[in-house]
């Protein structure tokens, strides 16, 4: 049986592949303001000050306050979205985007504009991954990819090591502005990137708690979604991470995060943060 999008078995494969590239081609543009910022880290929960303040920010070194790493990361999923759209009217089949590879490589600060476009794309068994960039005129702001397939993948999350626990909530007035921070059309279904988000946001608090402060940086993330969020509330695991790594004065650590909904996954994934300070972790 052929899977969605096995391009070495399709029929008409030229034929996709000229009219896929065209669509490919086309660049999303965005342009993120301070105003932006300042609701993404509001309705994610994400306190880290170096996003919403000036003078802390140029005390770590960012010209200007620099957007969210999930606000960039739920850009890219509004770029899949439209790729999805262009996809199925190709391919005639459904397809979901079934998770996000990002590597964060230079800040996005408010009023540059950010362009997504295809570099590269591979079959896989479950359907198709994208590779994708994320660019303002002189850099790089991220990298990574969109995984695609024609349904969601089963998950038997991991709970041995937790060393944090939390909840949050998530309505459809907040959604809305969720919608409106990534410049996209208003839509009933919860964006995947909106419980994602809430990943970092754990962090920071655990940080917090060890810490006294909310100082770190998410430098790439991989997830993985299992089913579809629905409205109401979603508690959010920390397992604790490995040895850290001190490069540069910073300690890198690589955390595994599990989103569930009354025990239901909905998503799971590993987060490369650093830390100006080495925290003990353990449970």
């Amino acid at each position: 049986m052929k899977t969605f999008l096995d391009l070495s078995t399709t029929p008409n494969d030229s034929f996709f592949e000229t009219q896929f590239n065209q669509y490919a081609a086309q660049r999303r543009l965005t342009r993120t303001t301070l105003e932006d910022n300042d609701l993404f880290g509001m309705i994610t929960g994400d306190t880290n000050p170096a996003h919403t303040n000036i003078e802390v920010a140029r005390e770590l070194g960012f010209e200007d306050t620099p957007a969210l790493g999930t606000h960039t990361l739920a850009y890219a999923e509004q770029y899949g979205t439209e790729l999805i759209r262009a996809m199925e009217i190709l391919n005639g089949r459904p397809i979901i985007l079934s998770g996000q590879e990002i590597k964060f490589k230079n800040p996005l600060y408010p009023s540059e504009e950010l362009r997504w476009e295809v570099i590269s794309y591979r079959p896989t068994p479950q359907g198709l991954d994208l590779s994708v960039s994320g660019h303002c005129s002189d850099k790089t702001i991220a990298e990574g990819k969109l995984r695609f397939s024609t349904e969601f993948s089963g998950c038997t999350q991991r709970e041995e090591g937790i060393v944090h626990n939390e909840e949050f909530q998530i309505d459809t007035p907040f959604t809305k502005e969720f919608y409106t921070c990534v410049k996209s059309q208003v839509r009933d279904s919860i964006p995947m990137s909106f419980p994602v988000a809430h990943m970092p946001s754990a962090l920071i608090n655990l940080l917090y708690q060890r810490t006294g402060e909310r100082k770190g940086a998410n430098l790439a993330m991989n997830v993985t979604y299992h089913n579809e969020p629905q409205y109401g509330k979603f508690q959010t695991s920390v397992l604790a991470p490995g040895r850290s790594r001190e490069v540069k004065g910073k300690h890198l650590y690589k955390f595994h995060i599990n989103v569930a909904q009354n025990s239901t996954p909905i998503v799971s994934g590993e987060i490369r943060c650093s830390s100006p300070a080495l925290v003990d972790f353990s449970t």
